[in-house]
């Protein structure tokens, strides 16, 4: 039985079942600039985070309540639970 592969060439089973907790959004600690929600997304889409940033922007220049929803996230979205070695 063949797998389908997703973006990052793993499949969705591989992707389901990793320990990082991917498909929960959480702000991120690493990538942040301003709260960590574009960060955050980035890491859940396995996407970089600048590339994030930048359609979060071009979208922000389309009139709608894109900022209204930076917001809500930054005060709704936890932080991303911190790293132990």
């Amino acid at each position: 039985m063949s797998r389908e592969r997703v973006g990052s060439g793993r499949s969705f089973e591989e992707m389901k079942n990793t320990d990082s907790g991917r498909g929960i959004v959480h702000r991120s600690r690493n990538h942040k600039i301003i709260a960590g929600v574009c960060g955050g997304i980035a890491e859940t889409l396995n996407m970089p985070p600048t590339l994030v940033r930048v359609f979060w922007l071009l979208l922000s220049l389309i009139p709608g309540p894109l900022w209204v929803a930076y917001v809500l996230m930054w005060i709704f979205v936890p932080k991303a639970p911190a790293v132990r070695y």
